[in-house]
Protein backbone atom coordinates (compact mmCIF):
# COMPACT_ATOMS: atom_id res chain seq x y z
CA UNK A 1 0.00 0.00 0.00
CA UNK A 2 1.49 3.42 -1.22
CA UNK A 3 2.59 5.23 2.51
CA UNK A 4 1.06 8.38 3.24
CA UNK A 5 2.33 11.75 4.44
CA UNK A 6 2.11 10.95 8.13
CA UNK A 7 4.31 7.52 7.57
CA UNK A 8 7.05 9.27 5.89
CA UNK A 9 7.52 11.67 9.52
CA UNK A 10 10.16 10.71 11.58
CA UNK A 11 8.87 8.20 14.62
CA UNK A 12 6.83 9.21 17.58
CA UNK A 13 9.64 8.43 20.23
CA UNK A 14 12.31 9.97 18.14
CA UNK A 15 9.75 13.28 17.92
CA UNK A 16 9.16 13.58 21.48
CA UNK A 17 10.38 16.68 23.21
CA UNK A 18 13.80 16.85 25.22
CA UNK A 19 11.81 18.25 28.27
CA UNK A 20 8.72 17.02 30.30
CA UNK A 21 6.36 20.41 30.36
CA UNK A 22 5.09 22.77 27.48
CA UNK A 23 8.10 25.22 26.23
CA UNK A 24 10.99 22.95 26.66
CA UNK A 25 13.40 23.11 23.36
CA UNK A 26 12.82 20.69 21.19
CA UNK A 27 16.62 18.79 20.91
CA UNK A 28 17.29 16.09 18.36
CA UNK A 29 19.10 13.27 19.69
CA UNK A 30 22.79 14.01 19.05
CA UNK A 31 21.96 17.37 17.37
CA UNK A 32 24.96 19.36 19.35
CA UNK A 33 24.36 22.40 21.15
CA UNK A 34 21.97 24.86 20.70
CA UNK A 35 22.40 28.28 19.37
CA UNK A 36 23.32 30.73 21.83
CA UNK A 37 24.44 28.27 24.44
CA UNK A 38 28.10 28.30 26.12
CA UNK A 39 29.77 25.50 26.18
CA UNK A 40 31.90 24.27 28.95
CA UNK A 41 34.96 22.09 28.11
CA UNK A 42 36.01 19.67 30.12
CA UNK A 43 37.15 19.28 33.42
CA UNK A 44 36.54 23.58 33.53
CA UNK A 45 35.44 22.95 37.14
CA UNK A 46 38.16 21.09 38.36
CA UNK A 47 41.12 23.13 40.28
CA UNK A 48 44.09 24.35 38.07
CA UNK A 49 46.68 23.12 40.32
CA UNK A 50 44.92 19.15 40.96
CA UNK A 51 47.77 17.81 38.58
CA UNK A 52 50.00 18.89 41.81
CA UNK A 53 50.98 15.64 43.90
CA UNK A 54 52.15 14.67 47.20
CA UNK A 55 50.17 15.47 50.53
CA UNK A 56 51.64 18.94 50.98
CA UNK A 57 48.83 20.48 48.17
CA UNK A 58 45.67 21.19 48.66
CA UNK A 59 42.55 22.34 46.86
CA UNK A 60 43.19 26.14 46.33
CA UNK A 61 47.07 26.26 46.93
CA UNK A 62 49.43 27.63 44.72
CA UNK A 63 53.15 26.39 44.59
CA UNK A 64 53.82 29.64 47.14
CA UNK A 65 51.34 28.66 49.49
CA UNK A 66 53.12 25.12 49.38
CA UNK A 67 56.89 26.54 50.08
CA UNK A 68 56.02 28.81 52.63
CA UNK A 69 54.31 25.44 54.28
CA UNK A 70 56.99 23.68 53.84
CA UNK A 71 59.11 26.25 54.86
CA UNK A 72 57.04 26.99 58.02
CA UNK A 73 56.91 22.92 58.94
CA UNK A 74 61.02 22.86 58.72
CA UNK A 75 61.12 26.03 61.33
CA UNK A 76 58.34 24.34 63.44
CA UNK A 77 60.58 21.18 63.55
CA UNK A 78 63.98 22.99 64.45
CA UNK A 79 62.28 25.13 66.78
CA UNK A 80 61.50 21.72 68.57
CA UNK A 81 64.77 20.02 68.05
CA UNK A 82 66.30 23.65 69.85
CA UNK A 83 63.92 23.95 72.47
CA UNK A 84 65.10 19.92 73.71
CA UNK A 85 68.39 20.66 73.06
CA UNK A 86 67.96 23.50 75.62
CA UNK A 87 66.37 21.58 78.02
CA UNK A 88 69.15 18.21 77.41
CA UNK A 89 72.25 21.25 78.04
CA UNK A 90 70.12 23.12 80.69
CA UNK A 91 70.00 19.44 82.95
CA UNK A 92 73.52 18.48 82.08
CA UNK A 93 75.00 22.10 83.33
CA UNK A 94 72.71 21.88 86.42
CA UNK A 95 73.77 18.41 86.92
CA UNK A 96 77.72 19.89 86.75
CA UNK A 97 77.16 22.63 88.96
CA UNK A 98 75.24 20.54 91.72
CA UNK A 99 78.04 18.29 91.68
CA UNK A 100 80.99 20.99 91.35
CA UNK A 101 79.31 22.53 94.85
CA UNK A 102 78.83 18.87 96.30
CA UNK A 103 82.67 18.59 95.86
CA UNK A 104 83.34 21.87 96.91
CA UNK A 105 81.54 21.66 99.99
CA UNK A 106 83.24 18.11 100.71
CA UNK A 107 86.67 19.28 100.11
CA UNK A 108 86.18 22.81 102.38
CA UNK A 109 84.88 20.74 105.11
CA UNK A 110 87.25 18.07 104.92
CA UNK A 111 90.26 21.11 104.68
CA UNK A 112 88.27 22.99 107.72
CA UNK A 113 88.57 19.55 109.53
CA UNK A 114 92.33 19.32 109.03
CA UNK A 115 93.35 22.60 110.01
CA UNK A 116 90.93 22.28 113.12
CA UNK A 117 92.70 19.24 114.25
CA UNK A 118 96.09 20.70 114.06
CA UNK A 119 96.07 23.34 115.72
CA UNK A 120 97.81 23.37 119.31
CA UNK A 121 94.63 23.57 121.54
CA UNK A 122 93.00 20.23 120.16
CA UNK A 123 96.30 17.94 120.83
CA UNK A 124 94.79 17.21 124.20
CA UNK A 125 91.37 16.30 123.46
CA UNK A 126 90.10 13.08 123.34
CA UNK A 127 88.59 11.78 120.02
CA UNK A 128 84.57 12.13 121.27
CA UNK A 129 85.56 15.40 122.42
CA UNK A 130 87.40 16.47 118.82
CA UNK A 131 83.74 15.27 116.92
CA UNK A 132 81.84 17.99 119.42
CA UNK A 133 84.68 20.46 118.53
CA UNK A 134 84.03 20.23 115.23
CA UNK A 135 80.29 19.94 115.40
CA UNK A 136 80.89 23.64 117.12
CA UNK A 137 83.49 25.39 115.48
CA UNK A 138 82.90 23.47 112.22
CA UNK A 139 80.67 26.12 110.34
CA UNK A 140 82.65 29.02 111.52
CA UNK A 141 86.13 28.10 110.99
CA UNK A 142 85.18 26.88 107.48
CA UNK A 143 83.45 30.37 106.77
CA UNK A 144 86.86 32.07 108.21
CA UNK A 145 88.63 29.70 106.44
CA UNK A 146 87.01 31.17 103.02
CA UNK A 147 87.04 34.34 103.70
CA UNK A 148 90.98 34.38 104.88
CA UNK A 149 90.47 35.35 109.12
CA UNK A 150 91.04 31.66 110.26
CA UNK A 151 93.57 30.97 112.87
CA UNK A 152 96.85 29.30 111.51
CA UNK A 153 98.16 26.01 112.97
CA UNK A 154 101.71 26.97 111.37
CA UNK A 155 101.68 30.42 113.42
CA UNK A 156 103.15 30.37 117.23
CA UNK A 157 101.29 33.37 117.50
CA UNK A 158 97.33 32.23 116.44
CA UNK A 159 98.37 28.67 118.90
CA UNK A 160 99.40 31.26 121.70
CA UNK A 161 96.45 33.18 121.82
CA UNK A 162 94.15 30.47 121.04
CA UNK A 163 95.84 28.73 124.24
CA UNK A 164 95.62 32.17 126.36
CA UNK A 165 91.69 31.98 125.49
CA UNK A 166 91.20 28.21 126.55
CA UNK A 167 93.19 28.87 129.04
CA UNK A 168 93.36 25.56 132.13
CA UNK A 169 91.66 22.25 131.33
CA UNK A 170 90.52 22.62 127.83
CA UNK A 171 87.61 20.96 126.58
CA UNK A 172 85.63 20.70 123.22
CA UNK A 173 83.23 23.80 124.67
CA UNK A 174 86.39 25.44 125.88
CA UNK A 175 88.06 24.62 123.09
CA UNK A 176 85.35 25.43 120.62
CA UNK A 177 84.29 28.82 122.32
CA UNK A 178 88.55 29.90 121.95
CA UNK A 179 88.00 29.36 118.36
CA UNK A 180 84.81 31.48 117.58
CA UNK A 181 86.78 34.74 119.81
CA UNK A 182 89.74 34.09 118.02
CA UNK A 183 87.58 34.50 114.60
CA UNK A 184 85.48 37.22 115.95
CA UNK A 185 88.49 39.69 116.64
CA UNK A 186 89.81 39.32 113.21
CA UNK A 187 86.09 40.03 112.08
CA UNK A 188 85.95 43.72 114.29
CA UNK A 189 89.69 44.34 112.93
CA UNK A 190 88.30 43.83 109.15
CA UNK A 191 85.01 46.12 110.59
CA UNK A 192 87.83 48.98 111.53
CA UNK A 193 90.38 48.86 109.24
CA UNK A 194 90.89 45.82 108.19
CA UNK A 195 93.28 42.80 108.82
CA UNK A 196 96.32 42.07 106.95
CA UNK A 197 99.27 39.56 107.05
CA UNK A 198 102.40 39.33 105.43
CA UNK A 199 105.87 38.85 106.06
CA UNK A 200 109.14 41.48 106.78
CA UNK A 201 112.75 41.11 105.71
CA UNK A 202 114.97 42.98 107.39
CA UNK A 203 118.55 43.51 105.35
CA UNK A 204 120.77 45.36 108.03
CA UNK A 205 123.96 47.05 107.31
CA UNK A 206 125.11 47.68 111.30
CA UNK A 207 126.88 44.26 111.93
CA UNK A 208 130.26 45.67 111.91
CA UNK A 209 128.94 49.10 110.83
CA UNK A 210 127.75 50.33 114.15
CA UNK A 211 128.62 49.89 117.75
CA UNK A 212 127.68 51.28 120.77
CA UNK A 213 130.21 52.43 123.58
CA UNK A 214 129.56 50.94 127.28
CA UNK A 215 130.28 53.63 128.68
CA UNK A 216 128.22 56.44 127.20
CA UNK A 217 125.80 54.01 125.59
CA UNK A 218 125.35 56.03 122.79
CA UNK A 219 125.84 53.87 118.93
CA UNK A 220 128.45 54.58 117.25
CA UNK A 221 129.10 54.06 113.71
CA UNK A 222 132.46 52.76 112.48
CA UNK A 223 134.67 53.62 109.63
CA UNK A 224 132.97 55.76 106.36
CA UNK A 225 134.53 52.62 104.43
CA UNK A 226 133.17 49.87 106.42
CA UNK A 227 129.70 51.46 106.70
CA UNK A 228 129.87 51.96 102.98
CA UNK A 229 130.43 48.14 102.28
CA UNK A 230 127.85 47.01 104.70
CA UNK A 231 125.26 49.25 103.00
CA UNK A 232 126.55 47.96 99.93
CA UNK A 233 126.28 44.19 100.54
CA UNK A 234 122.88 44.93 102.37
CA UNK A 235 121.39 46.83 99.17
CA UNK A 236 122.44 44.02 96.96
CA UNK A 237 120.66 41.12 98.82
CA UNK A 238 117.59 43.06 99.18
CA UNK A 239 117.50 43.89 95.46
CA UNK A 240 118.08 40.06 94.65
CA UNK A 241 115.57 38.60 96.90
CA UNK A 242 112.86 41.15 96.01
CA UNK A 243 113.51 40.15 92.26
CA UNK A 244 113.19 36.55 93.33
CA UNK A 245 110.00 36.73 95.66
CA UNK A 246 108.58 38.61 92.29
CA UNK A 247 109.98 35.21 89.88
CA UNK A 248 108.58 32.75 92.08
CA UNK A 249 112.27 31.89 92.85
CA UNK A 250 112.06 31.65 96.73
CA UNK A 251 109.49 31.11 99.12
CA UNK A 252 108.45 33.34 102.15
CA UNK A 253 109.23 30.94 104.60
CA UNK A 254 113.22 30.20 103.07
CA UNK A 255 113.88 33.54 102.23
CA UNK A 256 113.26 34.29 106.28
CA UNK A 257 115.55 31.63 106.85
CA UNK A 258 118.51 32.59 104.58
CA UNK A 259 118.24 36.19 105.58
CA UNK A 260 118.31 35.37 109.60
CA UNK A 261 121.57 32.62 108.77
CA UNK A 262 123.49 35.57 106.96
CA UNK A 263 125.20 37.09 109.85
CA UNK A 264 126.34 40.25 107.74
CA UNK A 265 122.60 41.14 107.69
CA UNK A 266 122.15 41.41 111.52
CA UNK A 267 121.89 44.55 113.68
CA UNK A 268 125.22 44.47 115.69
CA UNK A 269 124.46 40.62 117.80
CA UNK A 270 120.68 41.26 117.59
CA UNK A 271 118.84 38.79 115.63
CA UNK A 272 118.01 39.72 112.36
CA UNK A 273 114.26 39.83 113.08
CA UNK A 274 112.61 39.08 109.42
CA UNK A 275 109.59 37.52 109.70
CA UNK A 276 105.50 36.75 109.32
CA UNK A 277 103.17 39.43 110.43
CA UNK A 278 99.54 39.33 111.29
CA UNK A 279 97.79 42.02 112.85
CA UNK A 280 95.02 45.05 112.30
CA UNK A 281 95.71 47.22 109.29
CA UNK A 282 97.29 50.53 110.78
CA UNK A 283 95.54 53.66 110.00
CA UNK A 284 97.28 56.24 108.51
CA UNK A 285 98.65 58.31 111.74
CA UNK A 286 101.91 60.59 111.95
CA UNK A 287 104.81 58.63 113.44
CA UNK A 288 106.96 61.10 113.54
CA UNK A 289 108.37 60.91 117.03
CA UNK A 290 108.51 57.18 116.57
CA UNK A 291 111.70 56.08 118.29
CA UNK A 292 111.59 52.15 117.09
CA UNK A 293 112.42 52.58 113.95
CA UNK A 294 109.23 51.26 112.15
CA UNK A 295 108.12 54.15 110.68
CA UNK A 296 107.84 53.26 107.40
CA UNK A 297 107.03 49.54 108.12
CA UNK A 298 103.77 51.10 109.18
CA UNK A 299 103.33 53.43 106.60
CA UNK A 300 103.19 50.99 103.80
CA UNK A 301 100.66 48.51 105.84
CA UNK A 302 98.09 51.63 106.08
CA UNK A 303 98.89 52.68 102.14
CA UNK A 304 98.62 49.08 100.70
CA UNK A 305 95.33 48.38 99.04
CA UNK A 306 96.30 44.87 97.70
CA UNK A 307 99.19 42.32 98.02
CA UNK A 308 102.86 42.91 96.54
CA UNK A 309 105.82 43.69 97.49
CA UNK A 310 107.14 47.50 98.69
CA UNK A 311 109.85 49.27 97.44
CA UNK A 312 112.98 49.05 99.42
CA UNK A 313 112.23 50.60 102.03
CA UNK A 314 114.78 52.28 104.69
CA UNK A 315 115.73 50.87 108.54
CA UNK A 316 116.89 53.12 111.82
CA UNK A 317 117.99 51.90 114.50
CA UNK A 318 117.83 53.72 118.39
CA UNK A 319 119.93 51.77 120.68
CA UNK A 320 117.73 51.27 124.06
CA UNK A 321 120.71 52.78 125.97
CA UNK A 322 120.76 56.33 124.07
CA UNK A 323 119.62 58.28 126.66
CA UNK A 324 118.81 60.95 123.81
CA UNK A 325 116.73 58.52 121.19
CA UNK A 326 118.43 59.68 117.91
CA UNK A 327 117.85 57.11 115.76
CA UNK A 328 120.91 55.81 113.10
CA UNK A 329 120.06 55.05 109.54
CA UNK A 330 120.87 51.13 110.00
CA UNK A 331 119.43 48.88 107.41
CA UNK A 332 116.67 48.16 104.67
CA UNK A 333 113.34 46.42 104.55
CA UNK A 334 110.88 44.57 101.62
CA UNK A 335 107.45 44.30 103.38
CA UNK A 336 105.39 41.80 101.72
CA UNK A 337 101.81 42.06 102.10
CA UNK A 338 99.81 38.24 101.62
CA UNK A 339 96.52 38.74 102.85
CA UNK A 340 94.40 42.24 103.35
CA UNK A 341 90.51 41.42 104.60
CA UNK A 342 88.89 44.75 104.76
CA UNK A 343 85.41 46.01 104.19
CA UNK A 344 81.50 45.45 104.57
CA UNK A 345 82.06 42.53 100.93
CA UNK A 346 84.43 40.72 103.44
CA UNK A 347 81.99 40.67 106.06
CA UNK A 348 78.92 39.81 104.04
CA UNK A 349 81.29 36.78 102.28
CA UNK A 350 81.75 35.34 105.75
CA UNK A 351 78.21 35.63 106.65
CA UNK A 352 76.74 34.13 103.55
CA UNK A 353 79.21 31.11 103.53
CA UNK A 354 78.59 30.74 107.19
CA UNK A 355 74.99 29.96 106.53
CA UNK A 356 75.91 27.10 104.16
CA UNK A 357 77.75 25.45 106.18
CA UNK A 358 75.93 25.76 109.32
CA UNK A 359 73.57 22.92 107.57
CA UNK A 360 76.59 20.96 106.72
CA UNK A 361 76.89 17.38 108.70
CA UNK A 362 80.04 18.22 111.10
Amino acid sequence: MPRTIDSLSPKQQDSQPNGSGAGDVYRPKDSGPIAGSVVKPVGANEPKEKSLKGSNYHSGDTAEKVRRRNITRKLTILGIVAVVALIVVAGVSWYLSSSAKTKDKTKSQEVAKQSLAQLEITKNLSDQDKIDFYKQAGAEYAAAKKVGIDPDPSSANDNLALSMLVGASPSAEKSAAAVKQFIQNRLDMVKQNGYIEGYVYNFWFGNTAITWSSATKIPNVGSTQALAEDKQYASDKAESARQRLQAGLVSSAQLVSEIEQDPRLRLIEDPNGSGRFAMARPKQVSLSKDTSGNQQFFDALANTQSVGLSNLLTRSYTSVYDTTKTPVEAGYQIVQTTKLVVGDSAIQAYEDYLKQSEAWQW
